[in-house]
Protein backbone atom coordinates (compact mmCIF):
# COMPACT_ATOMS: atom_id res chain seq x y z
CA UNK A 1 0.00 0.00 0.00
CA UNK A 2 1.41 3.40 -0.95
CA UNK A 3 1.87 6.26 1.49
CA UNK A 4 -0.99 8.12 -0.19
CA UNK A 5 -3.31 5.12 0.23
CA UNK A 6 -2.31 4.80 3.89
CA UNK A 7 -2.94 8.51 4.43
CA UNK A 8 -6.31 8.25 2.68
CA UNK A 9 -7.26 5.25 4.86
CA UNK A 10 -6.25 7.16 8.00
CA UNK A 11 -8.27 10.20 6.99
CA UNK A 12 -11.21 7.95 6.04
CA UNK A 13 -11.08 6.14 9.39
CA UNK A 14 -10.79 9.34 11.43
CA UNK A 15 -13.61 10.98 9.47
CA UNK A 16 -15.82 7.90 9.78
CA UNK A 17 -15.38 7.69 13.54
CA UNK A 18 -16.02 11.44 13.99
CA UNK A 19 -19.08 11.23 11.72
CA UNK A 20 -20.62 8.31 13.62
CA UNK A 21 -19.88 9.87 16.99
CA UNK A 22 -21.83 12.87 15.72
CA UNK A 23 -24.64 10.77 14.12
CA UNK A 24 -25.06 8.55 17.17
CA UNK A 25 -24.91 11.60 19.44
CA UNK A 26 -22.06 10.27 21.53
CA UNK A 27 -20.41 13.70 21.79
CA UNK A 28 -21.38 14.87 25.28
CA UNK A 29 -19.92 18.38 25.16
CA UNK A 30 -23.27 20.08 24.47
CA UNK A 31 -25.89 17.75 25.94
CA UNK A 32 -26.47 14.98 28.43
CA UNK A 33 -28.70 12.90 26.19
CA UNK A 34 -28.56 11.44 22.73
CA UNK A 35 -31.02 10.11 20.23
CA UNK A 36 -30.53 6.71 18.67
CA UNK A 37 -32.62 4.72 16.24
CA UNK A 38 -34.13 1.66 17.89
CA UNK A 39 -33.28 -1.50 15.92
CA UNK A 40 -36.12 -2.75 13.79
CA UNK A 41 -38.67 0.04 14.16
CA UNK A 42 -36.83 3.05 12.75
CA UNK A 43 -38.24 5.32 15.45
CA UNK A 44 -36.10 7.60 17.63
CA UNK A 45 -35.52 6.36 21.14
CA UNK A 46 -34.09 8.93 23.56
CA UNK A 47 -31.94 7.68 26.38
CA UNK A 48 -30.65 9.79 29.25
CA UNK A 49 -27.69 9.02 31.39
CA UNK A 50 -27.02 10.25 34.89
CA UNK A 51 -23.28 10.33 34.33
CA UNK A 52 -21.18 11.75 31.55
CA UNK A 53 -19.50 9.30 29.20
CA UNK A 54 -15.78 8.65 29.60
CA UNK A 55 -13.68 10.94 27.46
CA UNK A 56 -12.27 9.30 24.35
CA UNK A 57 -8.54 8.72 24.38
CA UNK A 58 -5.98 9.64 21.76
CA UNK A 59 -5.00 6.59 19.71
CA UNK A 60 -2.51 6.03 16.90
CA UNK A 61 -1.96 2.61 15.35
CA UNK A 62 1.23 2.80 13.33
CA UNK A 63 1.83 0.58 10.31
CA UNK A 64 5.41 -0.09 11.42
CA UNK A 65 4.08 -1.67 14.65
CA UNK A 66 1.25 -3.67 13.02
CA UNK A 67 0.52 -7.05 14.57
CA UNK A 68 -2.00 -9.43 13.01
CA UNK A 69 -3.69 -12.07 15.17
CA UNK A 70 -6.14 -14.89 14.61
CA UNK A 71 -9.72 -13.84 15.32
CA UNK A 72 -13.31 -14.88 14.63
CA UNK A 73 -12.48 -16.56 11.29
CA UNK A 74 -9.64 -19.12 11.39
CA UNK A 75 -8.53 -18.42 7.81
CA UNK A 76 -8.27 -14.67 8.46
CA UNK A 77 -6.05 -12.50 10.61
CA UNK A 78 -6.94 -9.22 12.25
CA UNK A 79 -5.00 -6.06 13.07
CA UNK A 80 -6.59 -4.15 15.94
CA UNK A 81 -6.40 -0.38 15.36
CA UNK A 82 -6.78 0.65 19.01
CA UNK A 83 -10.25 2.17 18.65
CA UNK A 84 -11.91 -0.14 21.18
CA UNK A 85 -9.68 1.03 24.02
CA UNK A 86 -9.82 4.68 22.91
CA UNK A 87 -13.66 4.68 22.80
CA UNK A 88 -14.09 2.57 25.96
CA UNK A 89 -15.72 -0.23 23.99
CA UNK A 90 -18.15 1.86 21.93
CA UNK A 91 -16.42 1.04 18.61
CA UNK A 92 -13.88 -1.40 17.21
CA UNK A 93 -11.86 -0.98 14.04
CA UNK A 94 -9.53 -3.52 12.51
CA UNK A 95 -7.90 -4.49 9.26
CA UNK A 96 -8.79 -8.02 8.14
CA UNK A 97 -6.89 -10.13 5.62
CA UNK A 98 -6.48 -13.77 4.58
CA UNK A 99 -3.71 -15.59 6.43
CA UNK A 100 -0.74 -16.15 4.16
CA UNK A 101 -0.87 -19.94 4.65
CA UNK A 102 -4.62 -20.01 3.80
CA UNK A 103 -4.23 -18.58 0.30
CA UNK A 104 -5.62 -20.71 -2.53
CA UNK A 105 -7.91 -22.76 -0.27
CA UNK A 106 -11.01 -20.94 -1.47
CA UNK A 107 -13.34 -23.60 -0.11
CA UNK A 108 -12.21 -22.37 3.34
CA UNK A 109 -13.02 -18.76 2.50
CA UNK A 110 -16.66 -18.98 3.57
CA UNK A 111 -18.06 -17.91 6.90
CA UNK A 112 -21.43 -19.67 6.84
CA UNK A 113 -24.75 -17.88 7.28
CA UNK A 114 -24.70 -15.58 10.29
CA UNK A 115 -25.76 -12.21 11.66
CA UNK A 116 -24.13 -9.81 14.07
CA UNK A 117 -25.97 -8.41 17.08
CA UNK A 118 -24.47 -4.95 16.82
CA UNK A 119 -25.70 -1.39 16.30
CA UNK A 120 -23.39 -0.50 13.41
CA UNK A 121 -21.11 -2.37 11.00
CA UNK A 122 -19.32 -1.17 7.90
CA UNK A 123 -16.32 -2.25 5.92
CA UNK A 124 -14.13 -0.67 3.27
CA UNK A 125 -12.23 -2.87 0.81
CA UNK A 126 -8.59 -1.79 0.78
CA UNK A 127 -7.45 -4.33 -1.82
CA UNK A 128 -8.65 -7.49 -3.54
CA UNK A 129 -12.31 -8.51 -3.60
CA UNK A 130 -14.96 -10.28 -1.49
CA UNK A 131 -18.21 -11.91 -2.56
CA UNK A 132 -21.17 -11.93 -0.14
CA UNK A 133 -24.79 -12.94 -0.16
CA UNK A 134 -27.29 -10.90 1.88
CA UNK A 135 -30.81 -11.74 2.94
CA UNK A 136 -33.24 -9.93 0.61
CA UNK A 137 -30.34 -8.34 -1.33
CA UNK A 138 -28.72 -11.24 -3.21
CA UNK A 139 -25.07 -11.72 -4.12
CA UNK A 140 -22.60 -8.85 -4.36
CA UNK A 141 -18.90 -8.73 -5.16
CA UNK A 142 -17.08 -5.83 -3.52
CA UNK A 143 -13.72 -4.58 -4.81
CA UNK A 144 -10.99 -2.19 -3.69
CA UNK A 145 -12.52 1.21 -2.93
CA UNK A 146 -16.02 -0.12 -2.16
CA UNK A 147 -17.63 0.82 1.16
CA UNK A 148 -20.42 -1.35 2.57
CA UNK A 149 -22.86 -0.67 5.42
CA UNK A 150 -24.38 -3.88 6.78
CA UNK A 151 -27.55 -2.98 8.73
CA UNK A 152 -27.85 -4.45 12.24
CA UNK A 153 -28.91 -8.11 12.20
CA UNK A 154 -28.76 -8.63 8.42
CA UNK A 155 -28.20 -12.31 7.61
CA UNK A 156 -25.21 -12.76 5.32
CA UNK A 157 -22.41 -15.07 4.27
CA UNK A 158 -19.02 -14.50 2.73
CA UNK A 159 -18.96 -16.78 -0.30
CA UNK A 160 -15.46 -16.21 -1.63
CA UNK A 161 -12.59 -13.73 -1.71
CA UNK A 162 -9.26 -13.10 -3.37
CA UNK A 163 -6.10 -14.31 -1.63
CA UNK A 164 -4.94 -10.69 -1.32
CA UNK A 165 -8.17 -9.27 0.13
CA UNK A 166 -7.75 -6.69 2.85
CA UNK A 167 -10.60 -4.74 4.45
CA UNK A 168 -11.04 -2.07 7.10
CA UNK A 169 -14.00 -2.97 9.33
CA UNK A 170 -15.65 -0.72 11.93
CA UNK A 171 -18.49 -1.75 14.21
CA UNK A 172 -20.28 -0.83 17.41
CA UNK A 173 -20.30 -1.90 20.12
CA UNK A 174 -16.78 -3.30 20.18
CA UNK A 175 -17.95 -6.59 21.71
CA UNK A 176 -21.11 -8.18 20.33
CA UNK A 177 -22.49 -11.61 19.49
CA UNK A 178 -22.28 -13.36 16.13
CA UNK A 179 -25.20 -15.74 15.67
CA UNK A 180 -25.07 -18.71 13.27
CA UNK A 181 -28.17 -18.89 11.07
CA UNK A 182 -29.31 -22.18 9.52
CA UNK A 183 -31.14 -20.76 6.51
CA UNK A 184 -31.82 -17.48 4.80
CA UNK A 185 -35.09 -16.12 3.51
CA UNK A 186 -35.29 -16.09 -0.28
CA UNK A 187 -32.55 -13.76 -1.52
CA UNK A 188 -33.35 -11.17 -4.12
CA UNK A 189 -31.53 -11.48 -7.43
CA UNK A 190 -28.05 -10.02 -7.56
CA UNK A 191 -27.52 -6.45 -8.61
Amino acid sequence: MTAIELLACGIFLAGTVVFFVWVLGLDRRKTHHYTAIAPGDGLPATRRTGMSEPKQLFSASLAQDAVYKTGLRTFMEYRDLGIEKATHGKFRAHVVRIKQDAGGAHDLHTTGLHRHECDFQMFYVLQGWMKFIYENHGEHTFRAGDCILQPPGIVHNELDCSDDVEILEIYSPAVHSTVVVNKMAEAASAR
